[in-house]
């Protein structure tokens, strides 16, 4: 989240999204260096973390990363902030909460 107001960051992943057609080894880079280390990341953490009582912790890692992504996309790459405002700090903040409310189903 820390390069979402840098341009440089954002033209590049642009790029790279316009391009994943005809190149997909540019989307490869950007998930292989990016996206995986973030979820692998998450993933350990949830595992270990012995206060939650997470079931699957690689799916819950996925969908943490996944909206992080779908919220850069929308309110930055595609700028939506005012048909579609929120910010980064708001969604976090409820990502956590739910990670930390969720229930096992029965």
């Amino acid at each position: 989240m820390e390069n979402i107001s840098d341009r440089e960051y954002l033209s590049l992943l642009r790029l790279i999204v316009s391009e994943s057609g005809k190149r997909p080894d540019l989307a490869q880079v950007f998930l292989t260096t990016l996206v995986k280390p973030a979820i692998e990341t998450l993933k350990e953490y949830l595992k270990t973390c012995q206060e939650l009582t997470i079931t699957d912790p690689e799916a819950t890692a996925r969908i943490f990363v996944g909206s992080l992504i779908h919220y850069m996309v929308v309110q930055e790459i595609l700028p939506s902030q005012d048909s579609l405002p929120m910010t980064a700090d708001r969604l976090i903040d409820n990502l956590v909460e739910l990670i930390i409310h969720q229930k096992a189903l029965p």
